[in-house]
């Protein structure tokens, strides 16, 4: 880690506390990674016996050493491009270091660029603004939801006075990077993207309103039972998406990944790994002009009288209502047969949800499908989330319709909502 020099005699105290959050969030997978090496050691087998390894790339058969190598510097550089940071930047990472996001969009670039690194222990919302003024950043990254949560914390009229210049991540919605570069003033870049660096679609200048951007000629949206590239989204006149159950597919690398595979899961391997393409798991579907739209994993699917759509679009719809943090839409059983739609939703401190504000609202949006309108509104305190801040939705499909959180229910065809009875 580069600290420069003038700076460090009155950053001690900070390179004591990084070195410590270090050993701690580190000494667990550096223990387990010398108990892997120990036992790979141990039940190898001799070298006359080892077969010799290659990998077939296009154009011949490089060895498996020098594949990995060629791999990891591609990683690299792309690190290194990607996150646009020079030597005098300072990267604050409050993202877990475990996921790849904090390491490849903050932790390598930092390293190769030579910038100077500032760590919180875990994200807080209520303290960035004031660690990025203490630590003077310039760079930070995110994952998941931060954003929104950020955005939820009183607005000040100082709060474009900082140090901020660029920020980099993925799964941020449209609106809440329009409203963090105008409150902040800073501009962010925002992409999709795995882990499994298996797929990748940019945004790019001029995109349509609630498109992830576009990506190369090998990335598809592929229907996962046949195998064949999905038709083009067809939209009304008023934005609505007219045929969801043909358009929406998988996002699908039909080039293949530099991703090796899961250890020690051939089950995952095999869903993901397919017919030489990477499967993300995702849901999309694409537009004429080619712009993919997120339509969530493949686990967020609904169906609802006989109509198949995902909860992406309609959590976009509901994120727009004003007062509301972040939204989670997901599948709860049908009395009768099928799913009944269900939204979670997380109001900004000290605001009220209104729901006939609410139903008025939806019944404004054109776009709304006519079964995408929840049948029931849990209006929760916090959501439960993972390490790396996205909704833990399966927690909220296991506590069901009923629970201590108010909960609103839609009795009829109309619109509107009227409070339900707590568990």
């Amino acid at each position: 880690l580069h600290w420069r020099h003038q700076r460090t005699a009155r950053h001690i105290p900070a390179i004591i506390e990084l070195a410590e959050t270090l050993r701690q969030q580190l000494a667990p997978a550096f223990h387990k990674l010398r108990l892997r090496i120990k036992k790979i050691h141990m039940t190898r087998p001799a070298v006359h016996e080892q077969p010799d390894h290659a990998l077939r790339t296009r154009r011949k058969m490089l060895p498996l050493r020098q594949t990995r190598r060629r791999r990891a510097l591609t990683m690299q550089l792309m690190c290194k491009s990607r996150a646009r940071q020079t030597s005098t930047d300072t990267t604050y990472i409050s993202m877990p270091l475990f996921h790849s996001n904090a390491l490849f969009t903050a932790w390598v670039p930092s390293v190769l660029n030579g910038a100077t690194i500032a760590m919180r222990r875990r994200f807080s919302a209520s303290e960035f603004l004031p660690d990025v003024r203490r630590f003077g950043a310039t760079y930070f990254n995110y994952v998941g939801k931060p954003l929104a949560y950020v955005l939820a914390t009183p607005e000040q009229p100082d709060d474009s006075v900082n140090s901020l210049r660029i920020g980099f991540g993925n799964e941020a919605n449209e609106a809440d990077i329009a409203r963090f570069t105008e409150r902040f003033g800073c501009p962010l870049v925002d992409g999709y993207g795995q882990t499994e660096t298996g797929a990748s679609v940019g945004r790019v200048p001029g995109m349509p309103k609630g498109a992830l951007g576009l990506a190369t000629p090998e990335t598809k949206v592929l229907n996962s039972d046949t195998g064949d590239e999905c038709p083009r989204a067809i939209f009304n006149d008023n934005g609505q998406l007219l045929n969801a159950e043909d358009a929406i597919g998988e996002i699908v690398n039909t080039s293949g990944t530099l991703f090796e595979g899961y250890y020690n899961n051939d089950e995952a391997n095999a869903e993901r790994l397919r017919d030489g393409a990477y499967w993300t798991g995702d849901l999309a579907y694409r537009d004429a002009a080619g712009y993919f739209y997120f339509a969530g994993r493949t686990s967020d699917w609904l169906r609802v009288d006989g109509e198949n759509f995902s909860a992406a679009p309609v959590e976009r719809i509901i994120n727009e209502f004003p007062g509301v943090v972040l939204s989670a839409v997901y599948a709860v059983p049908d009395d009768v047969v099928g799913d009944a739609v269900m939204a979670a939703i997380l109001m900004e401190p000290e605001v009220a949800f209104d729901s006939q504000a609410f139903g008025d609202f939806l019944k404004s949006h054109a776009d709304l499908g006519t079964k995408w309108a929840p049948r029931f509104v849990r209006i929760v305190d916090q959501f439960p989330m993972t390490e790396t801040n996205k909704v833990l939705k399966r927690s909220l499909v296991l506590d069901g319709v009923k629970t201590a959180d108010v909960t609103f229910t839609r009795r009829s065809a109309a619109i509107s909502y009227e409070a339900s009875t707590a568990a």
